[in-house]
């Protein structure tokens, strides 16, 4: 398989920590292919100030508006809002690759980027064991 990349290439504006952090996602909106409310779970690639690279096995739409729920290793949870900006489909066994933009009305913005800007990305974002549930 190719990577097929739905929208415009990447434009990101703040750098990237590769986490692999399991998410929970709610569609805010009906698309043609899933009902308004569907909630699946997912997993991160990368978490950034601004944004979130997820990896599913269902397509997101692209510009379609979602919930996130993000639980971190140390069990501090987040509650996120965001839109889909673009989305692949990637050559292996994960699906696919979607890019979240983060929007200012999320509940737990100001905590998530608080994180981010204290520096040391790697240390506050420690591993997650296995079986940790979400």
């Amino acid at each position: 398989m190719t990577l097929q990349n739905e929208l415009a290439p990447e434009r990101r504006t703040q750098p990237r920590t590769e986490r692999r952090e399991r998410v929970l996602i709610q569609l805010a909106r009906t698309t043609a292919s899933m009902r308004l409310g569907a909630i699946f779970r997912c997993h991160t690639a990368d978490l950034s100030e601004a944004g979130v690279q997820i990896v599913s096995h269902l397509p997101l739409p692209a510009r379609c508006p979602v919930h996130l729920w993000i639980e971190i290793a140390d069990d501090r949870k987040y509650l996120l809002r965001g839109e889909v900006r673009w989305r692949s489909l990637v050559a292996d066994r994960d699906g696919y690759r979607s890019g979240i933009a983060l929007q200012a009305t999320s509940t737990d913005l100001r905590p998530w980027q608080a994180r981010f800007r204290r520096g040391a990305r790697l240390l506050l974002f420690p591993l997650r064991r296995r079986g940790s549930p979400l």
